[in-house]
């Protein structure tokens, strides 16, 4: 399986953990309504959270895998984007984050996130994620090229999708289980 390490404001998440309410809501989260779930084409049986303007945190943790000490530790590092991000290393300007949770039979199924806003921002955001899976996971297992970069990693029963959209400064991640 994938995986990263994946924090939002300060509550890390797993794929197929349970469905935590306290834990949704203490890191940000609301339950999307009618009108949102049509907009992102939401299927019957997901219910689906979301946090605007969050921070968002991966792969810190990771260093404890057994095979981590062949990989730089700088990949490790912290990896933050989000309103705490901007005074960490990022340029500045307006932009945003934000991110949704799928859950299904009350385990999380999917993770969908984004910078937006900035095409400068998703671009270093984008790159950055894409450098620190490549030296965990290794080469993309497909990788597509046309007005939107697309780069899809798959291990065991996840996968991971990066998409960079330049011509509308937004940068896309998903994490999720395969169907």
């Amino acid at each position: 399986m994938i995986e990263l390490e994946l924090k939002v404001n300060g509550c890390g998440f797993h794929l197929l953990e349970l469905e935590d309410i306290r834990k949704l809501k203490d890191s940000g989260f609301k339950k999307v309504g009618y009108f949102s779930r049509k907009l992102i084409k939401a299927k019957q049986n997901e219910k689906i959270y979301f946090s605007k303007n969050c921070t968002i945190s991966l792969f810190k943790s990771l260093q404890n895998q057994s095979d981590a000490q062949t990989i730089d530790k700088k990949v490790f590092g912290e990896f933050i984007f989000g309103p705490s991000g901007k005074s960490r290393d990022y340029l500045s300007g307006p932009w945003g984050t934000s991110i949704y949770t799928y859950f299904v039979e009350s385990k999380l199924q999917k993770v969908s996130f984004q910078t937006i806003g900035n095409r400068i921002m998703a671009k270093k955001a984008i790159m950055e994620f894409e450098k620190r899976v490549l030296a965990i996971y290794g080469e993309p297992n497909d990788v597509q090229e046309d007005e939107t970069r697309i780069c899809t990693w798959i291990g065991g029963n996840s996968k991971v999708i990066s998409e960079l959209n330049e011509s509308i400064s937004n940068s896309y991640i998903h994490w999720a289980i395969e169907e």
